[in-house]
């Protein structure tokens, strides 16, 4: 309970997952289930019109029937009006459906009409994603992430599937959705996300999907909140592996799931909010285990220049956020303080120094906390200068996970983008990447040293030289 079985995490690392997404999802941002969408329509479309024999053949409908009945009253134009209607002022918008496009996920599957996941997928980021839901767009897949709205999607009310009618028109017609629907899960992980045991569009689909498992030996899991033990054990005996996370409500066990799901395999943040919020949280994963562990960070002045009190500046485009980017450098610094060392590639070139700081002030003050960090911390890190400013931010805990941080433009420049890789063998690639660029930049910062005139050990020489460094850059105009 509230785990992530260790054979999912594994499959995350050959990237062959596939989401299956349901409404009771898009219910955390507040969207209807069926059920409530459908009394819905009937007290807008229909409300007290139906006599009483239509009433009761009315109550013995299915849920399609039901959705058929409202065309057959006013029409599909007018409900899908009405639909979209519901939506537009029901909908409080979450971070959970772009946390949940941050995994690397190649192909979503979801029979919602709502379009919060790709509204998710555009904010921040270019990643080219295609959006499906017809067989005659098919040939458009380009290379990149898919996201198949088996059902439609609300902007196209021709596509919606929602009555009898429509589910048989899509069977019949739908042939080559259908056929990668088909080699999707012959060739993927299926997870459901968003469903339940009594959700119509659920049983309709798990039907489909049953169908072609059977064939195959892929395995299933299924996402519950909350569930019963009934219904886990319904669900189990049905060829799905129940996730059960509990909480005091659906969207609360959601979020937990997708807290546990993100710390236990590679995500990308697609904002600065995300990209802070997991570099504050993968350095609190990483205390307990921090004695003895090498970290290793590349930025230009990195957490020792960060303050440890948020700032008024405005970092980050519009929004202020230096709360966060000082959480990250406090649990940064936590870990050299629970017995980690740190291997720093930092940049104290005096011309970029002065760009990137044109307030005297504000440059005085950010380079004094670097010096006073780093004399704090000298006997758990190793730092030198580059010269260079970076773009990129990396940033690995002992030999588990590196964070790859992506200088994005926005109104300011900021780096709005984090990418966690934990797959071992791209880990090691990069701590061998960092590690030779370290020794290389050591030496030429030794050979520097020399020509002042240091003396000593390799660590004393190069702590002078650093101390010279930041002097030189506290003392210009």
């Amino acid at each position: 309970m509230n785990k992530i079985p260790p054979s999912l995490i594994n499959s995350f690392k050959y990237n062959n997952i596939t989401f299956f997404i349901g409404s009771g999802f898009s219910n955390n941002a507040n969207l209807p289930l069926w059920d409530d969408l459908i009394g819905q329509l009937e007290h807008s479309l229909i409300g007290d019109s139906l006599n009483d024999d239509q009433k009761k053949f009315y109550e013995k409908l299915s849920p399609i029937q039901k959705a058929q009945y409202l065309y057959d009253c006013v029409g599909k134009s007018d409900v899908i009006a009405e639909v979209k209607a519901i939506f537009e002022r029901s909908v409080k918008r979450t971070r959970l459906h772009k946390r949940l496009m941050s995994f690397p996920v190649k192909t979503i599957i979801t029979t919602n009409w709502d379009d919060l996941l790709e509204e998710a997928a555009k904010e921040g980021s270019s990643e080219v994603i295609s959006v499906i839901w017809e067989d005659k767009q098919m040939s458009s897949i380009r290379n990149g992430r898919v996201l198949l709205k088996m059902h439609g999607t609300i902007n196209y009310s021709d596509s919606i599937v929602f009555s009898e009618d429509d589910y048989y028109d899509f069977m019949r017609n739908q042939t080559l959705v259908k056929e990668y629907i088909s080699t999707v899960l012959a060739t993927n992980t299926i997870v459901f996300i968003g469903y339940s045991f009594n959700d119509f569009n659920f049983k309709i689909l798990f039907d489909y999907v049953r169908d072609k498992l059977q064939k195959l030996s892929n395995s299933s899991y299924i996402f519950l909140p909350n569930p019963s033990d009934a219904e886990v054990s319904y669900l189990n005996k049905r060829g799905l592996k129940p996730i059960v996370f509990m909480a005091s409500t659906h969207q609360e066990a959601t979020e937990c799931f997708i807290d546990e799901l993100s710390g236990n395999v590679s995500v990308s943040a697609l904002d600065s909010e995300d990209r802070l919020n997991i570099l504050n949280r993968e350095n609190s994963y990483f205390y307990k285990k921090a004695e003895g562990q090498i970290i290793r960070n590349h930025s230009n002045i990195g957490p020792l220049g960060t303050p440890f009190e948020a700032e008024d500046e405005l970092l980050f485009s519009t929004r202020n956020l230096t709360d966060l980017e000082s959480e990250c450098a406090k649990s940064w610094c936590q870990l050299l303080e629970n017995g980690a060392f740190a291997k720093c590639l930092v940049c104290l070139d005096l011309y970029w120094a002065l760009s990137r700081y044109p307030d005297i002030d504000k440059r005085q003050e950010r380079f004094k906390r670097f010096l006073s960090q780093y004399r704090k911390y000298s006997g758990s890190i190793s730092l030198v200068d580059i010269g260079i400013p970076t773009a990129n931010n990396i940033n690995i805990l002992g030999n588990e996970v590196c964070l790859e941080s992506k200088r994005i433009w926005h109104q300011q420049v900021s780096y709005d983008k984090v990418v966690v890789h934990r797959e071992l063998p791209v880990v090691a690639q990069s701590i061998s990447e960092f590690d030779a660029q370290f020794e290389q930049v050591k030496n030429a910062n030794l050979k520097e040293a020399e020509k002042y005139g240091f003396a000593g050990s390799e660590s004393e020489m190069l702590d002078k030289l650093i101390e010279r460094k930041v002097e030189l850059i506290l003392l210009a105009d």
